[in-house]
């Protein structure tokens, strides 16, 4: 993604300035961190869906299937990918034996296989192969799918033909490509005030923050005692698109004031800052404006 950050710490000091405290000499207690936390994830997630912002998108490579390991079993019916093609098990309790082995495996077709991509992979995560999520309003089906990089090949035609399909998007089995190219947003990052605590077993996707360095950081795997801002193989720093840094400053400081305090001028600000900055980034750059929600009470 090529949009630029803020760290959750300056998010938070904004939001504090904007309600008339000194960061420097404020001290929030848990609950009022977790309150914050929530609202700056609330309006984060109100902007990232709003429209198909350029700067959100992502292009992966991906597979239909996970690739076959000779460590895992396999059972009649189960596909993986292999060798650059996809083969179906025959059998159960197939281990060991590798796609082109003997009367194991078959090999799947346009005919014999749907080409599908589930909008979670989390095998491919397994892996070691970092990919990102996506859900229905981070689609556009016209654009998703391509036989090439289309970065790097910005000529190139999207494929045509592909449909949602429970939690997937399936593609049409007479053009799809073995490892096609897909154009994505994915899921609104979130982020969170909780202090890590160096004696705290955290599972994978967990959230923390370090206020040393004013970050929220999410684990990649279970840890213990790891310190998320010396860790890269077990943290990741998570950020805040900055140029939605004005309207969740809005609209947080909205949903904390009463209407003596002028809550719905504020909410009408922060709607006006969403369209201004929705005026200013896709006025001409073709993105898709077609999914459209619900932005405090109008309609954007």
């Amino acid at each position: 993604m090529s949009y630029k950050t803020i760290t959750a710490g300056r998010m938070l000091e904004t939001v504090l300035r904007s309600r008339g405290f000194d960061p420097d000499y404020t001290t929030l207690s848990t609950k009022e961190k977790a309150q914050y936390g929530t609202l700056v994830n609330q309006a984060l997630r109100t902007a990232w869906e709003a429209k198909r912002w350029p700067s959100l998108l992502v292009t992966e490579k991906r597979q239909y299937r996970p690739t076959y390991s000779a460590l895992l079993t396999y059972n009649d019916g189960h596909q993986v990918f292999y060798g650059d093609a996809y083969w179906e098990s025959l059998v159960d309790v197939n281990i060991g034996h590798t796609p082109e082995e003997g009367n194991y495996w078959t090999l799947l077709s346009a005919t014999t296989m749907i080409f599908f991509l589930p909008m979670s992979q989390s095998w491919l995560n397994a892996a070691g192969q970092s990919v990102q999520e996506f859900e229905v309003s981070g689609v556009d089906l016209r654009a998703f799918a391509y036989e090439d990089d289309p970065l790097m090949k910005p000529g190139v035609v999207a494929l045509t033909g592909c449909q949602f399909w429970e939690d997937s998007v399936v593609l049409d089995p007479g053009t799809a490509p073995t490892k096609p190219y897909i154009r994505f947003k994915p899921i609104a990052p979130e982020i969170s005030y909780t202090e890590w605590a160096v004696g705290t077993a955290y599972a994978a996707e967990e959230l923390v923050y370090v206020a040393t360095d004013n970050k929220c950081y999410k684990s990649l795997a279970a840890t213990t005692g790891d310190t998320p801002n010396e860790s890269p193989e077990k943290w990741v720093a998570i950020g805040i698109p900055k140029m939605f840094s004005e309207y969740i400053r809005l609209r947080v400081r909205a949903e904390t004031a009463s209407e003596d305090e002028g809550k719905w001028k504020t909410m009408a600000e922060a709607d006006a800052e969403l369209e201004r900055l929705a005026d200013s980034l896709l006025v001409g750059s073709g993105a898709d404006e077609s999914c459209v929600v619900l932005v405090g009470r109008r309609r954007v």
